[in-house]
């Protein structure tokens, strides 16, 4: 069974490009608030992306370029030790360098264009733990999926079939949704992830604390870790009222039985905060930064796990967003 034939990559990937013009003319963001030429340059960066997606290989490169895959070790605060990576699919397009394709596809979500990223992300990233379990790596990775995705139709088989393919244990993949997505059919999101959880294939809630559904989305989907957004993350070693949300939703989270994963650690006292608030894993440039499977291996071999130690270092001040006059109940 080949992956990349799941989904009809002819009339409908035409279909997808031309959603940017056409479906999507009301939406915010949309091309008509762009210029003739920057329009016009978004139009053949979709031309190539289309193109490079029907090339019979991931890894084809030319005048489009090729996609590649990065990848960012999670830590366990508390040992230091690596718990999982997070897999990031990248455009390595021969002129405009490298690009998140999801920048250029966001204004035909749901297209053609957008599984067909889907999809090869997840085969690539499936091949790859294929090859680490060969060498010993035996990471849990995680990696980004629409919430779409989730909703359509073949989705579970797609994933149960990846994984018999290319004999990857489920508990080696994991997903990650994010918060503020919007769910056109609730019904079908969560009975997708319901079977994907019974395979063993963990749920983890991305940008947590982003959007306004954080508490239903706790409630409703079967769950395994949620992942602070990285705008409390990188504001709670100087903002208060950051780090007493931080401090809150990891006590939610841990009464919920999930593991809570903090994104976007840059510096030893974010680090440190987090230790003493009891997150359990951390991701960011301060541990390190999403690197090819080759950098990888070399990282791996060579990382001294860091531990926190000394006393938790001192709060921030709160900022006082709200005079005491004006605070519910004063």
């Amino acid at each position: 069974m080949n992956l990349l034939r799941k989904y009809d990559a002819s009339p409908r990937l035409l279909r997808g490009a031309g959603a940017v013009t056409g479906d999507d003319r009301d939406q915010p963001g949309a091309m008509q608030s762009e210029s003739d030429s920057e329009a016009a340059g978004r139009l053949k960066m979709l031309d190539d992306l289309r193109q490079m997606l029907r090339a019979p290989s991931a890894s084809a490169s030319g005048d489009t370029g090729k996609l590649v895959m990065h990848y960012q070790p999670q830590i366990v605060i508390e040992t230091g030790e690596v718990a999982g990576l997070e897999a990031r699919l990248l455009w390595q397009h021969p002129q405009h360098g490298i690009r998140r394709p999801e920048e250029l596809v966001g204004d035909v979500k749901g297209s053609a264009i957008a599984r067909l990223l889907t999809e090869r992300a997840i085969s690539a990233l499936l091949l790859q733990l294929a090859e680490w379990s060969v060498s010993g790596v035996g990471l849990r990775t995680a990696i980004d999926v629409e919430m779409r995705d989730l909703q359509g139709d073949g989705f579970r088989e797609l994933i149960g079939a990846g994984l018999k393919m290319f004999a990857v244990s489920a508990e080696r993949l994991q997903l990650e949704v994010s918060e503020d997505a919007p769910v056109e059919d609730p019904l079908g999101a969560m009975m997708t992830v319901s079977a994907l959880h019974s395979l063993g294939v963990a749920i983890s809630l991305d940008n947590f604390g982003a959007g306004k559904s954080s508490l239903h989305r706790l409630r409703s989907l079967p769950l395994t870790e949620v992942k602070l957004d990285r705008s409390f993350i990188m504001g709670m070693s100087a903002d208060a009222d950051d780090a007493a949300i931080v401090r809150s939703v990891i006590e939610l989270a841990h009464a919920l039985d999930l593991r809570v994963v903090a994104n976007g650690v840059e510096d030893e006292r974010t680090m440190r905060l987090l230790h003493a608030d009891g997150c359990d894993l951390a991701q960011g440039r301060f541990y390190a930064q999403p690197m090819t499977a080759d950098a990888l291996r070399g990282w791996l071999s060579q990382y001294q796990p860091v531990q926190p130690s000394g006393p938790a270092p001192e709060r921030a001040a709160s900022t006082g967003r709200l005079p005491s006059a004006s605070r519910p109940g004063s």
